[in-house]
């Protein structure tokens, strides 16, 4: 065993784990979204991932087992896991402690909230895979100044942006971390390296070719409706043109800037800091985060530059994930902070130089703290079974008619759209994801050739007519 052996545990254990516990079925919600869109090779929600579901796309249709869900699922643990195997190596690389490493990859794998985002379809999984490489080849060359691995780190900033534009709240550390070995680049090396971040960024080329490809060839059944180009899963936006391009990868959709805003605001993080040490402690124990806090000291004392550049890549993911306003899942943002928690925990770990066994001492008490996350967060291991989803799928095609509409709002569209267009469940049935509201106006044409159903339509009305209560367990309603 040894060095390798150990390293490659902290990519197949933690992803042994992430196989047995991912989600297999229909799910809702953006996971239902990304579970059905790569597959299609359609266009997702803002900002639309694009390098996500070109990945996304090969891989559903190369790897070949079980339901395009548990497929997609298995993506994100594969990517999850190679974020976990490059924290071993980076922490093996500083304090020649193989085991000490693949402890700590394993404290990372298993807290609550990286746990759930690999066992199911979420670019965030790539987007920390992406992170995870960034700063293991800039660490390395702050290192040994070899120009390929900050060219690496290029490559893997400019991907990550392609997945996930969080990665972009890095940037001033890692402006900080390479501003202290500017001196000795060459400035052939910088120019390569923007180059390689380029080359990651070509994927957003996707987008408008693909919106183009979808306004040549309508095969979204909602065109037959009248709606308008943009509607989700197929082309998501309508970013064919330069204007719906930029409205659409600003996020103008969506109100991100009040998170963006809250990065340079100390009240932000003041507001918030019991709310973010509630999300630490779950997903690294109480001890972790003293340990972490501990580790925090000892690095900023042992290299306050390179300890503070490291800290900047992770701690605006805090301000932004706190203060995004509507935002469901605020937690999915977060992966940077703990990765890099876990990297100045393993690093301080190993730099302990008495008494002599301290780093086995450090390593044991790491893997408890790995042992009892897994034993905390045992219940994801039902995930495999949950089929609540399909439940309401099935019931609402047993209660509408073979030629319905049928409008759901997002969180429920999205298991409907992967019966529609991957099951193939749905016969002539057109999916409309959308509130009511948004389409009341055209509730009317459609009813003069079709039945009209909604989901879950909350207060919202059809002036002139009623909603008829259909199935009141699923919130399933006829339009008369």
């Amino acid at each position: 065993m040894g060095r390798r052996g150990a390293r490659m545990l902290a990519f197949f254990l933690p992803f042994a784990v992430y196989a047995l516990s991912a989600h297999r079925h229909l799910m809702y919600w953006d996971m239902g979204e990304f579970a059905l869109v790569p597959y299609l090779a359609g266009i997702a929600h803002p900002t639309g991932f694009p390098l996500y579901i070109l990945i996304g796309w090969l891989w559903a249709h190369v790897v070949l087992i079980g339901s395009i869900a548990f497929r997609m699922s298995i993506l994100s643990g594969a990517c999850v896991a190679g974020a976990s195997a490059f924290l071993a190596a980076h922490i093996d690389d500083e304090i020649d402690q193989p085991w000490l490493a693949l402890a700590c990859a394993c404290m990372f794998s298993f807290g609550d909230i990286t746990w759930k985002i690999a066992t199911r379809p979420d670019p965030h999984a790539m987007a920390i895979l992406a992170f995870a490489a960034m700063m293991f080849f800039l660490l390395r060359w702050k290192r040994n100044a070899a120009p390929v691995h900050i060219i690496l780190a290029g490559f893997a900033f400019g991907c990550g942006l392609a997945v996930h534009p969080i990665l972009v709240l890095s940037f001033f550390g890692i402006l900080l971390l390479f501003a202290s070995e500017v001196h000795r680049t060459a400035t052939r090396t910088m120019l390569h390296a923007s180059s390689a971040c380029l080359v990651g960024l070509l994927a957003y080329l996707y987008l408008p070719l693909r919106s183009l490809w979808y306004n040549a060839h309508p095969v979204d059944p909602t065109r037959f409706l009248g709606l308008s180009p943009g509607q989700p899963f197929f082309d998501y936006g309508d970013p064919s043109s330069p204007a719906r391009l930029i409205n659409y990868l600003t996020g103008a959709e969506f109100d991100v800037h009040g998170g963006l805003a809250a990065i340079g605001r100390l009240s932000g993080y003041l507001v918030h800091g019991m709310r973010f040490l509630a999300y630490s402690v779950n997903e690294m124990t109480i001890i972790g985060v003293f340990v972490t806090l501990v580790a925090i000291g000892f690095a900023l004392k042992r290299d306050a530059l390179r300890t503070s550049g490291i800290m900047l890549t992770a701690i605006p993911c805090i301000a932004f994930a706190m203060n995004y306003p509507g935002e469901a899942d605020p937690t999915r943002y977060l992966l940077p902070v703990f990765f890099v928690a876990v990297l100045l925990v393993g690093e301080a770990a190993g730099a302990l130089k008495f008494p002599r066994w301290s780093k086995a001492v450090a390593a044991i008490g790491i893997s408890l703290i790995a042992g009892s996350l897994v034993w905390r967060n045992s219940d994801l291991f039902r995930q495999p079974y949950d089929r609540s989803a399909g439940i309401l799928v099935r019931d609402i095609l047993a209660h509408t008619q073979q030629n319905a509409v049928i409008i759901a709002p997002w969180t429920y569209a999205t298991p409907l759209a992967y019966s529609a267009y991957i099951q193939h469940r749905f016969g002539a049935r057109i999916l409309v994801a959308h509130w009511l509201d948004d389409v009341a106006d055209d509730v009317p044409r459609w009813m003069k050739r079709r039945p009209i159903y909604v989901l879950d339509p909350e207060s919202a009305s059809v002036p002139g007519h009623t909603l008829e209560v259909v199935d009141r367990n699923v919130g399933l309603y006829r339009i008369r």
